[in-house]
């Protein structure tokens, strides 16, 4: 892909640069997105499930990070539920 300004934050010029940061391989996101009205109990809701995560002990950091993705999903989940 051809050169993109400096990505802010990360001295960071072209794609390439920006995959060699990753582990794993970067897959361009291929599907719609879909957009919701702003919910007032996201705030709290995310606040919340902030709290109880950063209350665990996690033996791996990958378990937080796989912990944090049930999250995101169970807000999706939400979104298309409305």
């Amino acid at each position: 892909m051809p050169s993109t300004p400096d990505l802010p934050g990360t001295g960071l010029t072209s794609d390439e640069e920006l995959q060699q940061t990753f582990v794993g391989t970067l897959t361009p996101h291929n599907a719609p997105i879909e957009l919701a009205e702003y919910d007032a109990e996201w705030p709290r809701l995310f606040a919340r499930t902030k709290r109880e995560l950063a209350a665990r002990v996690w033996r791996h950091v990958e378990h937080y990070a796989n912990a944090k993705n049930e999250v995101v999903e169970e807000i999706v989940n939400r979104i298309r539920r409305t």
